[in-house]
């Protein structure tokens, strides 16, 4: 990770002449649920709702994004970080969440 700051930035500093680069960086708050689609018989049942009402989960957001442009030529990637899941799993005090780390890459065009 520390080369790839290191490499983003001495880009940054060497194409400012030809080219541009800009580093984004997002934060937010993420808030999730796990919704069960179930049939109306199962819904009916008298656990149905100890066992499948699940509560939101809240959690922190963060993206790194990096754009380049050359002339016509677009290149964005970044690294994202958020969790989903549910405040209340099946065991009363327990949660379930799962954590998503996103690498996007994108060239083109424009």
């Amino acid at each position: 990770m520390k080369y790839l700051f290191s490499f983003l930035v001495f880009s940054c500093i060497l194409n400012t002449s030809i080219a541009q680069s800009k580093i984004n960086l997002y934060g937010g708050w993420t808030a999730s649920k796990i919704l069960i689609y179930a049939t109306d018989e199962l819904k009916e049942l008298p656990y149905f709702n100890s066992l499948y009402k699940f509560s939101v989960y809240h959690s922190p957001y963060f993206a790194l994004g990096y754009e380049y442009i050359h002339k016509s030529f677009v290149f964005l990637t970044g690294l994202s970080c958020f969790v989903l899941g549910t405040s209340e799993f099946f065991l009363k005090g327990h949660s379930m969440a799962m954590m998503y780390v996103n690498v996007p890459l994108f060239g083109g065009y424009k």
